[in-house]
């Protein structure tokens, strides 16, 4: 089973309790998957695919997730 981390994020940086969800999911021995959720994120999802640790990024993106 996948370990799915909740990318927090303001549109410009990656929250530093991401970075500590991904070290803790890797504990686990399972791939981790990061969702990467918001409006105009495409940056941010590039930006989490360079996380250590992190197998794959699902990136959702409209405007009904800009808040």
């Amino acid at each position: 089973m996948t370990a799915l981390v909740i990318v927090e994020h303001d549109n410009r940086r990656i929250a530093g309790p991401t970075f500590n969800a991904v070290t803790a999911a890797r504990t686990l021995g399972r791939p981790v998957t990061l969702l990467v959720a918001g409006s105009d994120c495409c940056e941010i999802a590039r930006m989490a695919g360079e996380i250590a640790g992190a197998d794959a990024v699902i990136h959702a993106d409209g405007p009904a997730l800009a808040s």
